[in-house]
């Protein structure tokens, strides 16, 4: 329980993140990464709220998974830009690692479509949880200020 706990307060986390990331006034391609940053986690906190409350809404669980797997697709064409126009998040280490930044996002559309092939039920949902919010805490710990 105390594992689901600390999952369900990283995808939090990340969720809110993702959710402030888009607000900030950005134009241009900046604007675009965190517009989809945003939906990211708009996504998260769906799935997040449906594993805290026990109650999960298959629909809703299973279109906020693919939005996740088809936005994860979408990051490194996102970033192919080096931009770095404030007020991005974005470090540096995005294009001097552009593979491993890459592997991150194919880390989170691994986990996405894995959700997307088991059971819609509060247990099997908990657990993607965890490889979703722990893809994205990885990325961002590397390559977001």
């Amino acid at each position: 329980m105390k594992k689901s706990a600390r999952l369900f307060a990283v995808a939090a986390l990340v969720a809110t993140a993702g959710i402030a990331f888009a607000m900030d006034g950005s134009v241009g391609v900046v604007k675009e990464r965190q517009d989809l940053m945003g939906s990211n986690g708009a996504s998260m906190k769906i799935l997040g709220d449906m594993v805290k409350s026990g109650t999960i809404d298959a629909a809703a669980a299973t279109a906020a998974l693919t939005t996740l797997q088809t936005n994860a697709q979408q990051i490194p064409v996102v970033f192919e830009t080096n931009d770095l126009t404030p007020p991005t998040k974005a470090k540096p280490e995005i294009w001097t690692d552009f593979e491993g930044f890459k592997t991150k996002a194919a880390a989170l559309e691994a986990a996405a479509t894995a959700a997307l092939a088991g059971a819609m039920d509060a247990a099997a949902l908990g657990a993607a949880m965890g490889a979703l919010g722990g893809s994205c805490q990885g990325c961002h710990e590397a390559f977001r200020l």
